[in-house]
């Protein structure tokens, strides 16, 4: 086992859904599971249950680490912690909606570090976020004068975080973040226009719109609406 100065240690905790017990390989062990002192885990491979979110313990004190997934969904990796400095520790978001399967993980800092994330069929995984959109200003004339756009987000499950963007071709006309929505429920907020934006629909008489919604851990979804 190395020094408790360069330990690293990734801690499979249970969702707050909860997801019953973890289950283990016979290789898991019960307690935080410790890299060694040569910038690796310990372990080549990690068990848990589907819906378990994992928290990672750094131990290493004042040195960078984080646990970071190799696939990817919408361009983002299918799961990651922050990166920082022990002695401390941060959940590994992401896990929760993994289904049964192998995925293989690294810290981005050194990325000889790697390992496997073994989801057993055991346990329920967490819906993945979703949601339908819509633009709801239905004149041009309207949205050149207020200089914002009326959207629509429906969840179809819970959707945090979602970042709304507005587009004219490859021209971003506007952005709203840090949109929550639950299972069932709709919303229907602005998105303003910036400077730029406005300038852009400005004596234009007609204008093909595109509104993209970007949720972590999700799949980007969009649309788009005619305005004249």
């Amino acid at each position: 086992m190395g020094t408790p100065g360069r330990r690293i240690a990734l801690v499979l905790g249970l969702s707050v859904l909860g997801a019953g017990l973890l289950a283990q390989s016979a290789s898991a062990a019960p307690l935080p599971i410790l890299a060694t002192d040569t910038l690796d885990f310990e372990s080549e491979e990690y068990t848990m249950a589907q819906g378990t979110k994992a928290a990672f313990h750094n131990a290493e004190v004042g040195v960078p680490h984080s646990v970071v997934a190799d696939g990817q969904l919408a361009g983002s990796p299918l799961f990651r912690s922050p990166t920082f400095p022990g002695d401390a520790t941060r959940q590994v978001s992401g896990t929760q909606y993994l289904t049964t399967g192998d995925y293989t993980f690294f810290c981005s800092v050194h990325q000889n570090m790697r390992a496997v994330l073994r989801v057993t069929a055991a346990g329920t995984p967490v819906p993945r976020p979703a949601f339908r959109l819509a633009i709801l200003t239905g004149t041009l004339e309207k949205a050149q004068a207020t200089g914002r756009i009326r959207v629509k987000i429906r969840g179809l499950t819970k959707s945090d975080n979602v970042t709304l963007k507005l587009r004219l071709g490859a021209k971003l006309l506007g952005m709203k973040t840090g949109v929550d929505v639950r299972a069932g429920q709709v919303r229907r907020p602005f998105v303003n226009l910036t400077r730029r934006g406005r300038a852009r629909i400005a004596g234009r008489e007609q204008a093909k719109l595109k509104l993209v919604g970007i949720v972590p851990f999700g799949k980007t979804r969009g649309v788009k609406k005619l305005l004249k």
